[in-house]
């Protein structure tokens, strides 16, 4: 092993311990997750104009399980996203302007256990 190679694992391991202690003071939440803006891979405002199209065909999808209070929308606002949640049928005037489309279904049919040869 050179000198070169040596200093190298040296900063690495210098670099993870600071990592370490910095792991030990966050305030997690009850999942294990970090709490606070300054973690996360998008700080806030960092979408700010970016459009979210949320559609799925199934009523009972968006008024169930992701309705308007869902805290994933409240966190993607948050980020900056415009959130646009759609249900019924698609309307291909809605991606105007949309950035992200997510298509979310829930039900199983026929189809879905089609296997081919």
């Amino acid at each position: 092993m050179g000198l070169r190679s040596i200093a190298v694992a040296v900063l690495i391991w210098l670099w993870a311990g600071s990592m370490s202690a910095q792991v030990k003071e966050m305030k997690l939440d009850g999942w294990g997750n970090p709490v606070g803006d300054q973690y996360g891979l998008a700080a806030r405002g960092d979408f700010k104009g970016k459009r979210l199209l949320v559609w799925s065909a199934e009523r009972e999808v968006i008024k169930d399980i992701f309705p308007e209070n869902n805290p994933l929308w409240a966190a993607l606002r948050k980020r900056g996203f415009e959130v646009d949640i759609r249900q019924g049928r698609f309307d291909p005037q809605w991606l105007r302007g949309a950035n992200q489309l997510w298509f979310i279904r829930l039900k199983r049919t026929w189809f879905d256990g089609f296997r081919g040869s």
